[in-house]
């Protein structure tokens, strides 16, 4: 269904206009965008396939702009997401920066607003994310929270109820698939605040 060559954006919307707006306004980048009416049938694909970058709607038809990204981020902590909210609705704002959003715009805003925004988002990982990485599995988000805690291998086990090495080797795929080669990267990858809790 899609093409791994570019940079995919998602777009979850109640209307589909903004995801026919990015297509149209990215193809010449070569990036390919596809279009989600609602936010389960967007999870449904994350969990199979990553993207590079997610817009969203503040409200969609079967869920809140929040419960999405914290959704969105125990699949793939690293993702950005564009959160669109109402003109002038500071608190909405304010509430999809501290839920996780790399950023949140206004939903009226200009195509001139949003491709760069768009074009931010995409720089974060100019490998590109969805080529490099894979989704955490519920264990692993687990286990990276109480890492990006500061806690060592033999606490998470304990914490958890699982085997040193258990843990150690949950940490290795974390690195793996988050595409960082130790602690300190991850933690710039993946701040605190972005973990969905």
């Amino acid at each position: 269904m899609q093409d791994k060559s570019g940079p995919i954006v998602y777009v979850a919307e109640q209307e589909r206009g903004m995801a026919h707006l990015m297509k149209e306004s990215l193809a010449g980048d070569g990036v390919l965008c596809v279009g989600f009416i609602d936010g389960h049938s967007c999870l449904q694909e994350l969990r199979t396939r990553l993207c590079d970058v997610l817009i969203t709607d503040s409200q969609l038809p079967d869920m809140h702009a929040i419960t999405l990204i914290g959704e969105v981020l125990k699949i793939c902590p690293c993702l950005p997401v564009i959160v669109r909210t109402p003109r002038s609705d500071i608190a909405a704002t304010v509430l999809a920066m501290k839920g996780g959003a790399f950023e949140a715009i206004e939903e009226d805003a200009d195509v001139r607003v949003v491709l760069p925004t768009v074009r931010a988002a995409l720089g974060q990982f100019p490998e590109g994310l969805s080529r490099t990485m894979k989704p955490l599995t519920r264990i692993e988000h687990k286990v990276l929270s109480h890492v990006l805690e500061g806690k060592g291998s033999g606490e998470i086990a304990l914490a958890m109820k699982r085997s040193r090495r258990t843990i150690e080797a949950h940490r290795c795929r974390i690195l793996k698939k988050l595409g960082v080669r130790n602690v300190a990267e991850l933690c710039c990858r993946v701040p605190v605040r972005r973990l969905g809790q």
